[in-house]
């Protein structure tokens, strides 16, 4: 799709969002339930008990589960969109993760400790 300014109202309209890094937590901020597919393969769907995971392998940019293949993609979104209501809760809790991950005043701490150090 290429640079998009609009991310919110675009991935609002999404059941899934397919992708990685930034565009893996934009998706988590707008309550969207994420497939992490990445440079070093597919990490898979992202849910509240591998948010750390996913973070760490940066959403399949950085390392990854599984080898890129398409029968394993489309099974992937087979599932996130058979579980509806699944879905919603993966979206939910990754909104909160965001939320706590990169609050403001987090990072501002982090930013300052770094510095005076």
């Amino acid at each position: 799709m290429g640079e998009r300014l609009d991310t919110s109202a675009f991935f609002s309209i999404s059941d899934v969002v397919v992708g990685t890094g930034r565009v893996a937590l934009e998706a988590m901020s707008c309550k969207r339930p994420v497939i992490a597919i990445g440079a070093k393969g597919i990490f898979g769907i992202v849910k509240p008990d591998n948010f750390k995971l996913a973070w760490r392998y940066y959403f399949g940019d950085h390392r990854a589960k599984e080898t890129l293949e398409i029968s394993k993609i489309e099974n992937l979104i087979l599932t996130a969109l058979r579980s509806k209501k699944s879905s919603k809760n993966w979206g939910e809790a990754g909104r909160e993760f965001v939320k706590k991950q990169f609050n403001i005043s987090g990072i501002v701490d982090k930013l300052l400790s770094l510095y005076q150090s």
